[in-house]
């Protein structure tokens, strides 16, 4: 394993290590299990990152509506949150900010404490909050893991993205879980400034949503 590059910024912080087995990647994720860190590996390469508040709170806003606009259109899902996704035949792995399983829910629902992804479907949808740049690119590894569906927030838009057969992720005009949600949706969300809480915007938007397409 050879020398850290550390990365710092206002909003996240980072470090780089290099020539990273896939034991000491896997050492170091049970090491630090119980931390508030996002780990990102690739072919040897692992980036562990610190999110910001900022980061932590747009993710966790985004993850309440997907959360309640499916139980209000009383669809069955599963939220793994920022679990780790890893496949060692592919020397990839890393966090979501918050992923979920919708059309493969049923697939893993009687043991979802033991998903491995060399024998188990991806989730349906990962969410991804890039308030400053990273040194590994993520959405590579999505596509690898087979993850169908993107939504990515670059701080001042938000994307939705969809994997197509080639193994890119192609942007959509809506979601390919939620037909009825579009991505400028949720810039607006994100970039507007409220007085309302969080809570409140959640629930509004998701009325209005139901209500706009009924």
């Amino acid at each position: 394993m050879s020398t850290a590059t550390p990365i710092s910024t206002r909003e996240d912080s980072s470090v780089v290590l290099y020539d990273v087995s896939w034991e000491q990647y896997e050492a170091i994720l049970d090491a630090f299990r119980d931390r508030h860190l996002r780990h990102t590996y690739d072919n040897e390469v692992l980036e562990i990152m610190s999110p910001s508040q900022k980061h932590e709170g747009r993710k966790k806003f985004l993850g309440r509506i997907v959360e309640r606009l499916a139980d209000s259109l009383e669809m069955d899902f599963l939220c793994l949150g920022s679990s780790t996704h890893r496949r060692k035949d592919l020397l990839k792995g890393l966090e979501p900010d918050e992923c979920y399983y919708f059309a493969n829910e049923p697939a893993v629902r009687d043991h979802v404490d033991e998903i491995d992804l060399e024998n188990d479907p991806p989730p349906d949808l990962a969410i991804e909050v890039d308030v400053t740049s990273s040194s590994l690119k993520r959405l590579p590894i999505f596509a690898a893991l087979g993850v169908s569906e993107v939504w990515r927030f670059d701080g001042k838009k938000m994307h939705f993205l969809q994997l197509a057969e080639n193994g890119q992720y192609n942007p959509v005009s809506a979601s390919i879980v939620f037909p009825r949600l579009q991505p400028e949706h949720l810039t607006t969300l994100l970039t507007e400034v409220s007085s309302r809480s969080q809570s409140r915007r959640v629930r509004e938007f998701v009325d209005w949503l139901i209500d706009k397409n009924d």
